[in-house]
Formats: C-alpha cells, sequence, structure tokens
C-alpha cells in the first residue's frame, strides 16, 4: 500500500526524518503521486514533535519508565484532540498534536521491547484501550539482567527469558530511580549508577534498552535500530491514517487537507 522510504540525510535518521516520510507517504495515497504539503505546515508538525523531548521528566510522552498503559491512553487523549480541533477548525492546534503523538509513537519502539520480544513492523493494538492487557511482567518479576556498561554481548542479549516466553511489555527508566530488576533507559540515567560511578572506582552497570541511535555508546541496544525505526514509521504512517479515517466518517476529509498543508 505505501512505499516506505526510509532516509539516512544525517548520521542516522531521527523523530524528524520519520514524521516527513511518514507525511509524504500519507500524501501520496490520498491525493496522488504528485501531491506534497507546504514546507511550513510540515515545519509546524516537526516542530512539535521535537518539542516533546524538552518534556524529559515527562515518562507517559516517552513510553519511559514502564508507564506502558498511561502512555496509550496519551495516544487516544491526542487523536480525540486532533479531531476536535480541526472540527473547530484549529489546524495549528491539531497540527502541535500531531506532531506531539507521533512523538510518543515513535518513541515506543525505540524505548520499550517491544522489538526485542520479536515485533516487527506496527504495533496493532497501541492505541486500542487495552492494547497491553495480560502482556505486563509482575510486579516482582526479573525482567533485565544485570550488565556491565561495556559488556556489548551481555547487553545485546539482556531480556530475561521468561519475558521472551511470556511476551512482556517493559520500557526502560529515564532520570529516574529504577525499581530492581527492571530496565535501564541507557547507561547512567538511573541516578544511582551515574553517582556511584563519579564518586567511586565503581564498575557501573546498565540494563539499558533504548535503540534511540547506531550508536553503542549511547544505545545499548544499537543493533535494534534499523528495526524500530521501520515499525516507527509504518505505526506513524498509520495513526496519521487514522485521524484521515475519523474525519471522514464525519464527511470532514477536506479537513484533513488543512491539517497537512496539501499544496
Amino acid at each position: 500500500m505505501f512505499s516506505i522510504n526510509i532516509p539516512f540525510a544525517k548520521d542516522y535518521t531521527t523523530h524528524e526524518d520519520i514524521t516527513k516520510n511518514a507525511l509524504a507517504n500519507i500524501t501520496k495515497e490520498i491525493y496522488g503521486e504528485n501531491a506534497s504539503c507546504k514546507a511550513d505546515i510540515i515545519a509546524e508538525i516537526v516542530a512539535a514533535n521535537v518539542m516533546v523531548d524538552t518534556e524529559f521528566l515527562n515518562a507517559e510522552a516517552h513510553f519511559d519508565g514502564e508507564r506502558l498503559e498511561s502512555a496509550n491512553e496519551r495516544l487516544r487523549t491526542l487523536l480525540d484532540e486532533i479531531i476536535y480541533e480541526a472540527l473547530d477548525h484549529q489546524f495549528k492546534k491539531s497540527r502541535e498534536f500531531l506532531g506531539q503523538l507521533l512523538h510518543t509513537v515513535q518513541d515506543f519502539y525505540s524505548h520499550s521491547n517491544y522489538i526485542e520480544i520479536g515485533g516487527r513492523s506496527d504495533f496493532e493494538n497501541l492505541g486500542f484501550p487495552d492494547a497491553f492487557r495480560n502482556r505486563l511482567p509482575p510486579p516482582n518479576a526479573k525482567v533485565c539482567k544485570k550488565c556491565f556498561k561495556d559488556d556489548r554481548k551481555c547487553l545485546m542479549n539482556n531480556m530475561n527469558d521468561a519475558v521472551i516466553k511470556n511476551q512482556w511489555f517493559t520500557s526502560g527508566y529515564f532520570l529516574e530511580l529504577k525499581p530492581k530488576g527492571r530496565c535501564d533507559h541507557s547507561f547512567n540515567f538511573n541516578p544511582t549508577g551515574y553517582l556511584l560511578s563519579k564518586i567511586s572506582n565503581f564498575r557501573s552497570r546498565s540494563y539499558g534498552i533504548n535503540k534511540d541511535s547506531p550508536h553503542f555508546k549511547t544505545s545499548p541496544h544499537y543493533h535494534l535500530f534499523n528495526e524500530a525505526i521501520e515499525a516507527a514509521l509504518h505505526s506513524s504512517i498509520r495513526f496519521i491514517m487514522t485521524v484521515y479515517d475519523n474525519l471522514k466518517t464525519k464527511n470532514k476529509e477536506e479537513l484533513f487537507s488543512e491539517i497537512i498543508g496539501i499544496d
């Protein structure tokens, strides 16, 4: 249906790249091969997406800290807001909410363990009620194995067997205390480990699982970066199409062209 083309304009693919690519795919699918979005409108959506990274203490905005259910509810709320503002002809607000929505969608694939438990392409339950029903580990379960931060082989395979077997979902803790046996976002973003590594010869341990970049220095699961990017792109396309479909059911699909700025 869609022609997926992942651009590597920079050192590696970013939220901006995924968002632009998803919008380009949607535009051609709905309006034809020669259709395009206005550059300033794309820039609005991208800017709103990128700004979410300033909310680094908001775990729900990034699917961090095992806030899977509340982050999923955030997606549902943002979808409603996009439609509400569009129906009120507040297209700038719709674009802002769309950018925020896409950032959180994209972070699901790089911050959760969806890829590690075998997920590929779009997680089709994402954004629906009870997306994670019976798929979360018990509070006392050991989810991630303890690895030294320089032990690449260990870190690349640090999901405990029970997680794979039971297909449990989890995500890493970022700038907050991590419960015992759970996962870090990265190496030194767990405050306890970071402070110990700074004040002593403590050999820092990590349970990191993020796939934000293709570089081991910042992303313990760098080897799954491409899989996370491809899944994030497919999912971004689905969520944008959901906005179109919701407006179409109200016979207001012309409002969608205003949101994404069709030339």
